[in-house]
């Protein structure tokens, strides 16, 4: 990050409520700490920059925990550079943002590796498919067989998808079922980290916190890779493709799923897989409940509404749902 010395006490300011806040927090008073030992001058209130010294590009730097650093140039400018937190166990957990910050949290994710983002409205729900997360007696008797559960609704569906429908196979079933509000061993995701900030703001929530997880396709589509070379019936967590599934929801949300069997939800899955692993495979993006409406409303000018993202009747009727409790949405 570089700016102008006098704008030094906003950059501040603005770096004070980055996810990363924690790391920057000590390079503030080491620059002004420095200001003074070079006999600069320490830094006015009105944040003016001032020198007793002759002029001369002199950089200092400083390491800092984690490899940050901070350096400045006499009459220049200042520039912190912070090395963003690495994972733990292939997970990282940033402090908790405002919606508004949400650009510059995302910007931080590595730009060589493909991420998918999900939004939820509770920060504290696990990463689990709607089929797992559910507790009904049937779920919980001993030998509850998913692709028996997955025929039923095939046989279900026979003259109910209207003339002559196009064949779907296998995992396209459950796709076909979650458009419609089946329970699936599917979870949503987007490729659109602004799609999933929509998803974790439409709906009202209690809790203090929504979360948007960005999750490191690229990660993990090369260890499966080398999970089932090792061991062919290791559990690996899937991204499904349905070639012959088109679903206009899943085109205007950018959307994919995840398929992962076994029980264990993404998180618990990917610290046994990741074991060790400093790489981002999953960050979770905490942000604070505060401002839902004007959140809503900024995405919706970006054209983020349901209108947008359910081409359909639906979409429409939940679309005047909230223009109806949003004022100038």
């Amino acid at each position: 990050m570089v700016f102008a010395r006098e704008h030094f006490p906003e950059a501040v300011d603005r770096m004070a409520r980055s996810p990363w806040a924690g790391e920057l927090a000590a390079h503030e008073d080491f620059i002004r700490e420095q200001l003074v030992r070079e006999d600069c001058g320490p830094l006015p209130q009105n944040g003016a920059w001032t020198t007793s010294m002759p002029g001369g590009a002199h950089e200092h730097r400083r390491q800092c925990h984690r490899s940050s650093w901070c350096s400045f140039r006499r009459g220049e400018s200042v520039m912190i550079s912070p090395e963003v937190p690495s994972a733990r166990d292939g997970i990282l957990v940033p402090a908790p943002v405002k919606w508004e910050d949400f650009a510059t949290a995302v910007g931080s994710l590595d730009p060589t590796r493909l991420y998918v983002f999900r939004g939820q409205k509770d920060a504290e729900w696990p990463l689990v498919s709607p089929l797992d997360r559910d507790q009904s007696p049937a779920l919980r008797e001993p030998g509850f067989d998913h692709l028996r559960h997955r025929a039923e609704f095939e046989n279900a569906c026979r003259g109910r998808r209207g003339f002559n429908p196009p064949p779907i196979y296998g995992e396209a079933w459950w796709a076909l079922g979650r458009h419609y509000g089946m329970k699936t061993p599917l979870l949503d995701w987007t490729f659109a980290p602004y799609v999933a900030l929509y998803f974790a703001f439409w709906e009202q929530s209690d809790s203090s916190h929504r979360a948007v997880y960005a999750l490191n396709k690229s990660a993990v589509e090369d260890k499966c890779k080398k999970m089932r070379n090792v061991d062919g019936r290791s559990v690996v967590m899937e991204f499904p493709e349905f070639d012959n599934l088109e679903d206009p929801r899943m085109i205007a949300q950018r959307g994919l799923f995840t398929c992962l069997r076994g029980g264990d939800d993404i998180e618990s899955w990917l610290v046994k897989a990741f074991r060790g692993s400093s790489e981002r495979v999953l960050v979770k993006f905490r942000i604070e409940n505060a401002g839902r409406e004007a959140c809503l409303r900024e995405l919706g000018r970006m054209n983020i509404t349901h209108l947008t993202l359910f081409p359909d009747l639906t979409g429409a009727a939940l679309y005047m749902n909230l223009k109806l409790e949003i004022p100038r949405y």
